[in-house]
């Protein structure tokens, strides 16, 4: 299994990750979303420099994680690299692939943070997620996301 950067190229697999991402979501208003012109725009944006990207490959893509930059509501020039898709094919799930996506996303945001591009990277858990603990990858959890108005 390889882990590296995705390119321009990978946009269908990309694209076919993300559609299998949303359907395993716990909110099911989120599962009729399909705007594939949006995401090429954000995926580009990333590509381009504005986050990160890395796709776990078998033969085929089996897994990704992505980040994208953003700036802080309290000061603009504190950055920070939010995380935005962590995906592994259902059938890869007991591979190494997850921790290896992880430990790609950590190096590169520990780069920026070095670069000083960004202060602070984050990293999310869907609820229906498996119990990973990301403190073992040096994270701190800092807030629960709640969803209303389904």
């Amino acid at each position: 299994m390889k882990i590296r950067e995705a390119d321009k190229f990978d946009i269908d697999y990309i694209l076919d990750m993300l559609r299998n991402f949303r359907n395993e979501t716990p909110i099911d208003l989120m599962r009729n979303c399909d705007n594939a012109d949006h995401v090429n725009t954000i995926f580009h944006h990333i590509l381009l420099g504005g986050g990160v990207l890395y796709i776990a490959e078998k033969d085929k893509p089996i897994g990704m994680i992505a980040g994208i930059m953003n700036n802080s509501i309290w000061d603009p020039e504190l950055k920070f690299l939010q995380e935005l898709v962590f995906w592994v094919e259902p059938e890869y799930r007991n591979s190494s692939a997850g921790y290896r996506l992880i430990q790609a996303y950590n190096k590169k945001a520990e780069e920026l943070v070095e670069e000083d591009k960004i202060k602070m990277f984050t990293i999310t858990k869907m609820s229906n997620s498996p119990d990973l603990k990301f403190e073992r990858f040096g994270y701190q959890k800092s807030e629960e996301v709640w969803v209303g108005g389904i």
